[in-house]
């Protein structure tokens, strides 16, 4: 495995691979930030989330370990989610709303 570590990119699928793995990395806060908010988790949550993804070897920089950075992810995704719905129903004819007045908690 050291070997293996010091001997550069052999073939084209190992960088690939390699490459795939640190897209997943960049992704990760766009993750984890709206699951604590479909799991009704407060932002204080996801420091202990980024360092569970720190000791599984995801590292994204320190940068983004905190709380603000929590809630810019989630707030950059929610106005991507609701930009896309916009979209959805922009020249819709018909738009059928369905609601739910139960007081359950999920």
């Amino acid at each position: 495995m050291l070997k293996a570590r010091n001997v550069p990119y052999e073939n084209k699928a190992q960088k690939i691979i390699c490459d795939l793995n640190e897209d997943a990395l960049a992704l990760s806060p766009f993750l984890t930030c709206p699951s604590l908010a479909l799991y009704n988790r407060p932002f204080t949550d996801y420091e202990w989330v980024y360092q569970l993804d720190r000791s599984k070897g995801l590292y994204i920089g320190s940068m983004y370990n905190n709380i603000t950075s929590a809630k810019q992810f989630t707030a950059a995704v929610a106005r991507y989610e609701r930009q896309k719905l916009a979209e959805d129903i922009d020249g819709k004819r018909f738009l059928i709303i369905l609601s739910d007045g139960s007081t359950d908690n999920c």
